[in-house]
């Protein structure tokens, strides 16, 4: 491979990774579900596509993107898909440490 050659699989290598999908994990989200209201001006996940995580807090220091990979705001009411980090707290609500979340709606 020459110098150039390398150069230019670097740059399309960088550029790949600035896509859509690479701030989000590489794999299926582990729940999703509605943003709604919770208290202290926080918000939760409500009508949880699993149970277990009904009520979980989606506030924190995670990336949130639209569906196109942007960083967006989440807003009540927004229809949501959300990946966690490691096992959760064992309470009600549940307390997970959040990877991503995405707004898809």
């Amino acid at each position: 491979m020459t110098a150039r050659a390398g150069v230019v699989l670097a740059v399309v290598l960088a550029v790949a990774a600035c896509g859509t999908g690479s701030r989000l994990p590489d794999r299926e989200p582990d729940v999703g579900g509605v943003v709604a209201p919770g208290t202290s001006g926080r918000v939760v996940l409500r009508e949880a596509s699993d149970r277990y995580y009904e009520g979980m807090s989606l506030d924190g220091d995670h990336p949130v993107v639209g569906s196109d990979g942007e960083d967006v705001e989440l807003s009540v009411g927004d229809v949501v898909e959300v990946w966690v980090m490691g096992p959760c707290a064992e309470s009600f609500p549940v307390q997970c440490r959040l990877e991503a979340v995405r707004v898809v709606d």
